[in-house]
């Protein structure tokens, strides 16, 4: 190890350790103490109070009062690495460790700046710990002794390294309720999640309700419409079937005109036939001529009548052929209308598609952008919704043939107009509402937003104030534990002490009918001294006297004079516990030494005293002997003082080797 500027020494020291023992020797204040301050210092302690340092910058070379002080202390150590027990190739291992006038430390490991964890793990590798107890400092032997044996057993668990797995227990239980907080909030997100696909699936179901309604009203007026071009195309036939008959009539009429203009033509010339004749005959024919000339004139004179009537209904047919024609051209220009309407609603189909496809497209992206599972679900409804609508789109196709053929006369055409003009109003109102419930349901899907929002931030503020009130709560608990710690510890000195006092003025005062502690009379080999010590526990400081009367006054003596407390068992009523035949039996087996009072030789008159304190106590090779022999059949204890009562309490563990009272 290599110091230079740490404490007491100012150059450059050097210190070669052997492969055995090593001893630093000195007198007092010659910096004995510094070297295993040195040493822990290096290996990372990170205590400067441990290191008997106010603060980690006291721990330079001050210089005294005439030299000059340091300004950086450095410490060096070289571990032997020729059994590869670091995990490096290199035959040496170099730790060093610089601390700064400011406190600040720099650490290295082969002259490279490595962090204080690095330096940690490395010397973990090789089971070095700068705050374990393979290091023993001023004192610790001391507080070692003095310490009570729950606190004795924690340091026995840290040194075996029990301590370690509860403190990765604690870090797991840490992990696991981070892990639920995360948990809470994942679900908090996913019920978000679910509620607004809850809502998307209800604008789905809206835009595919206004589609279908949108779908209904086109069909509904494409139907309209041709309804509308077939009652024209009725008209026109109709139409076309007058005009065709009124054609007929006029050419018959013609005709007829035609034969009764040659007819008045023959009768003209007839007429003049007859004058001559009459101006060749006489008097007599003239008269008779004459008679039937009247009869012709009056039949000359219906017959023109009747031609003035035919020409008026000829007029009047050729004003009604003007009118057909007429409706005709406004027949046609109705269909060319219709025609484009029809076109006009051909285009608003297709918009409702590509609304339709945009829509799906969207529900697509939210899908992929929140990766929702759900979602197939939906489609795969979307899809059964389609191919229902595709069902419904045959049915409503042939009953529009069978309405076709149906609707073809008048009456009935005009009742299904006004019934398909009635729900064209009632989907636009439909339509108003549902847009009106839309609308509502956005500003209450923003609301909810908000809500969750404000809900995430008080739960998160909650968690940081719970987080805080549980480690306050932890350092009470911690705080509170270490004053019971320091308390019980506390009583039990005091405890100790006034009872060790006590039995000492006792014995002191030793006169007739006092005859010592249980230890006192008895004698053991070293060999089970440590196990019977541990099987009579308190036991053997207590004092043997002759009767009850002398133990009475003993206590007394103690009260009045305030000297503490100490345990009396006096011989005429010291009742002994008889051994019981099992526990002989066992005393025989392999592994076993016996019974414990077999092992202790005594004056026969204090048997009772060693029967009542070792009755039914068998001594054993080790535990697993006695997990042999059967825990709870008898009290046991090994030669390393573990111990296992008979209602099945086993306590044992490390203990250090000593001879025993």
């Amino acid at each position: 190890m290599v110091m230079r500027g740490f404490k007491s020494f100012a150059k450059h020291t050097e210190l070669v350790f052997g492969p055995n023992f090593n001893c630093v020797l000195g007198p007092n204040g010659s910096g004995k103490s510094n070297i295993l301050d040195a040493l822990c210092f290096v290996l990372g302690k990170s205590s400067a109070k441990s290191m008997r340092a106010e603060k980690s910058s006291n721990l330079i070379y001050n210089g005294g009062k005439a030299k000059k002080p340091a300004k950086e202390g450095e410490v060096s150590i070289y571990f032997d690495n020729t059994n590869n027990r670091f995990p490096t190739n290199d035959p040496e291992v170099k730790i060093t460790r610089i601390v700064r006038q400011n406190g600040q430390s720099v650490y290295k490991i082969n002259d490279k700046l490595r962090t204080r964890q690095e330096i940690v793990d490395l010397l973990s590798l090789a089971k070095i710990d700068p705050d374990g107890y393979n290091i023993i400092l001023q004192g610790d032997i001391t507080h070692f002794v003095e310490m009570p044996p729950i606190e004795r057993r924690m340091l026995i668990e840290e040194i075996s390294g029990i301590s370690i797995y509860e403190e990765k227990k604690q870090k797991a239980l840490l992990q696991l309720q981070k892990v639920e907080e995360r948990l809470k909030e994942a679900e908090i997100v996913l019920a978000e999640r679910k509620t607004y696909l809850k809502e998307l699936k209800k604008d789905h179901d809206q835009a595919q309700k206004f589609k279908e309604m949108s779908d209904k009203i086109s069909q509904s007026q494409a139907s309209l419409l041709k309804i509308k071009i077939d009652k024209k195309e009725q008209e026109k036939s109709g139409l076309q079937s007058d005009l065709e008959k009124t054609k007929k009539e006029l050419d018959q009429i013609n005709e007829r005109i035609n034969q009764l203009k040659q007819l008045n033509a023959e009768k003209k010339q007839e007429i003049e036939n007859i004058s001559k004749e009459i101006e060749e005959k006489g008097e007599v024919e003239q008269v008779t001529l004459n008679k039937e000339i009247e009869t012709l004139k009056i039949d000359l004179t219906k017959k023109n009548s009747r031609l003035e009537t035919l020409n008026n209904e000829i007029v009047r047919i050729n004003k009604r052929k003007q009118d057909l024609k007429k409706s005709l051209d406004e027949a046609d220009e109705n269909i060319t209308q219709l025609k484009d309407r029809e076109e006009d609603l051909k285009k608003q189909k297709q918009q409702v598609e590509k609304q339709k496809q945009e829509l799906s497209g969207k529900i697509n992206i939210f899908r992929d952008k929140n990766k929702l599972q759900e979602l197939a679900n939906v489609e795969k409804t979307i899809e059964e919704k389609d191919k229902r609508v595709e069902e419904l789109q045959k049915e409503i196709n042939s009953l529009r043939e069978n309405q076709h053929n149906i609707i073809r006369q008048k009456d009935l055409l005009e009742h299904q107009i006004n019934t398909i003009d009635n729900q064209i109003k009632k989907v636009e109102e439909i339509e108003k509402e549902h847009k009106k419930e839309i609308e509502s349901l956005k500003s209450k899907r923003d609301q909810f937003k908000k809500a969750t929002l404000d809900l995430n931030k008080s739960l998160n503020e909650d968690s940081s104030l719970a987080v805080q009130i549980d480690n306050s709560r932890k350092k009470l608990a911690d705080s509170r534990e270490e004053l019971a710690k320091l308390q019980a510890r506390q009583t039990t000195i005091k405890e100790t002490t006034a009872s060790d006092i006590a039995i000492k003025k006792v014995l002191e005062n030793k006169g007739k009918g006092i005859y010592g502690t249980v230890s006192e009379l008895g004698q053991v080999n070293s060999r089970y001294s440590l196990a019977l010590e541990i099987a009579a526990g308190p036991r053997l400081k207590s004092i043997v006297v002759e009767d009850e009367k002398i133990a009475s006054e003993q206590i007394k003596y103690l009260k009045k004079n305030k000297l503490g407390i100490a345990t009396f068992l006096p011989l005429n009523k010291i009742k002994a516990k008889e051994t019981k035949e099992e526990t002989k039996e066992l005393a025989k087996a392999k592994g076993c030494h016996g019974l414990a009072i077999d092992l202790i030789s005594f004056d026969p008159k204090f048997k009772k005293v060693f029967e009542y304190i070792f009755s039914d106590t068998l001594v054993v090779e080790d535990i697993d002997v006695a997990r042999r022999l059967g825990i709870g059949k008898a009290k046991m204890v090994t030669l390393d003082g573990d111990i296992a009562e008979i209602s099945g309490v086993m306590q044992g563990g490390y203990r250090k080797k000593r001879p025993g009272l």
